[in-house]
């Protein structure tokens, strides 16, 4: 065991990056009794703003503030002997073989890198975290502003590690650029579609309005849920609705103007009648997301597929594509603001597949990207949402 002593984390010498290596028990007791006499280290934890952490060589809390203890709810021995990672509850802590900087993600986290940087570099850096944590089995996604500055405390080169929730910044900066650039494509559409009238058929100039209409509709919605969602005012609305209709309303999400199919998406109709009960809204926006997110990953001649099965007595949704994503973008898919699309990214659409697929709907996504079988995004739902006939 760590010395700490806490269960979930294992002290030993198993890593896929950062040193696993922790101080031992009677050197780190010597370590914390000195931070906790240094008055150096006490002006920084009583005159920092923000969450203020020192670390030690390993990485490991020697002190914290009291804004950081009010904030996390813990009492002050709960927190020393423990890294960044396990005292924010990393999701990366489910494969980390020793803690926190040791899973093969860790090589991607702003804040171990920015610690590192402190630690062996023995310089300042400052950077942005996207973390994903578990708490009570609730997924939620947090951003930070942070920076890490190297101080030396007796023999031992310490850590100063400063950090910011700008979650709330985030949120708001993503929802207002995302609801904007949506809207502002479909009223460019709108315009262009007034400008030509004269020149077409009513019914289709009826038919293209109505499209586009529907469009702004559902985005709305789409913004409306997100909102809720995120808020924690999201009420799930359950009906019992037959996989055939989900799959059709999908379908009309990327069907053109024309009104003809596109030859880049064949989604797989059951071919017998199946039903869920479930909130087909979330249901249809976790599947929408799935299917544009894998349709901007691959090429113009590849294909993206989107099916039903029902694996174990669970119903769930595979869309598969021949795209293979980074081994350094795959930590980052289900954080929010994230997107491989740069600046005019949405970075919502992964994140908001775990938000209502997970957290309102109470099933699983994830996904795998390999070279033999291309990537596949997979929703799975509880076994009890399953409508079963007999």
């Amino acid at each position: 065991m760590c010395p700490t002593g806490d269960p979930r984390i294992v002290d030993n010498d198993v890593t896929y990056f950062a040193s696993a290596r922790r101080a031992p028990p009677d050197h780190l007791a010597r370590l914390l009794q000195f931070s906790l006499a240094d008055p150096i280290v006490q002006a920084i934890l009583t005159s920092v703003h923000g969450y203020v952490l020192i670390l030690g060589a390993t990485r490991q809390i020697l002190a914290a503030n009291d804004e950081l203890l009010a904030a996390f709810e813990l009492e002050y021995p709960e927190v020393l002997g423990r890294r960044p990672g396990e005292l924010l509850e990393c999701v990366q802590l489910k494969v980390a073989p020793s803690g926190c900087g040791t899973s093969p993600n860790c090589r991607y986290c702003g804040a171990l890198l920015s610690i590192l940087t402190a630690v062996e570099d023995r310089r300042a850096s400052t950077d942005e975290c996207l973390l994903l944590t578990e708490r009570e089995g609730k997924l939620n996604a947090v951003e930070y502003s942070l920076k890490s500055t190297p101080l030396q405390l007796a023999d031992e080169g310490i850590t100063v590690f400063v950090f910011q929730d700008i979650s709330a910044h985030k949120r708001r900066e993503v929802l207002e650029r995302v609801f904007l650039h949506d809207i502002a494509n479909l009223a460019g559409g709108l315009a262009g579609l007034a400008e030509t009238l004269a020149d077409i058929d009513p019914e289709d100039a009826a038919h293209k309005i109505s499209y586009i209409s529907g469009v702004l509709a559902r985005e709305i919605q789409t913004h409306r849920l997100l909102l809720d969602a995120e808020q924690d005012t999201l009420v799930v609305r359950p009906a019992v609705t037959p996989v055939q209709e989900i799959f059709r309303e999908v379908e009309s999400v990327f069907v053109s103007y024309s009104g003809g199919h596109r030859d880049d998406l064949r989604i797989l109709f059951p071919s017998t009648t199946v039903a869920l009960h479930c909130d087909p809204r979330l249901i249809h926006r976790v599947l929408t997301n799935m299917v544009k997110n894998a349709l901007e990953a691959t090429d113009d001649d590849e294909v993206v597929e989107l099916r039903f099965i029902v694996d174990e007595g669970k119903p769930g949704f595979v869309v598969t594509n021949g795209a293979i994503i980074p081994p350094e973008v795959r930590s980052l898919i289900f954080k929010r603001s994230f997107s491989t699309k740069g600046t005019t990214g949405r970075g919502l659409g992964t994140y908001s597949m775990k938000l209502f697929g997970e957290r309102y709907l109470g099933g699983r996504v994830w996904f795998t990207s390999t070279e033999q079988e291309g990537t596949r995004f997979c929703f799975f739902l509880p076994e009890s949402a399953l409508v079963r006939s007999d």
